[in-house]
């Protein structure tokens, strides 16, 4: 496992629908296989950040970023979860290296990881 870098770091992450602020300046760091609770009122942008998490195109941020660390073939492009780095690729066999990926800046990596249901829960 990479111990020292976040599975998922949120930074400064704000989202606006029709100009109202529904989440504002959300930073958190989350670790490979740390459970993560969100408690909240009604209304508070709970499920606005887990769509966010998830790469739906509708809740993309307004602002701040969101990178994951994955652990990515270099020959296939094949995505798991950083504590795999080093591993042999399960789809060809070539060699899995992390890689940082600015979430919502990287259409293709977005793709990829969302795709991989199982890394992402």
């Amino acid at each position: 496992m990479v111990e020292d870098k976040p599975f998922k770091k949120v930074s400064g992450v704000c989202k606006e629908f029709d100009g109202k602020e529904v989440l504002k300046k959300v930073s958190v760091d989350i670790k490979e296989g740390e459970p993560l609770g969100l408690l909240g009122r009604s209304g508070s942008g709970k499920s606005v950040l887990l769509h966010m998490l998830r790469g739906t195109e509708e809740y993309a941020p307004t602002t701040g970023e969101i990178i994951f660390s994955v652990a990515m073939c270099p020959s296939c492009s094949w995505v798991e979860a950083p504590g795999k780095v080093g591993e042999a690729c399960s789809k060809c066999g070539s060699k899995l290296e992390l890689r940082e990926v600015n979430y919502w800046e990287d259409k293709d990596a977005r793709k990829k990881i969302t795709n991989r249901k199982g890394i992402m829960a």
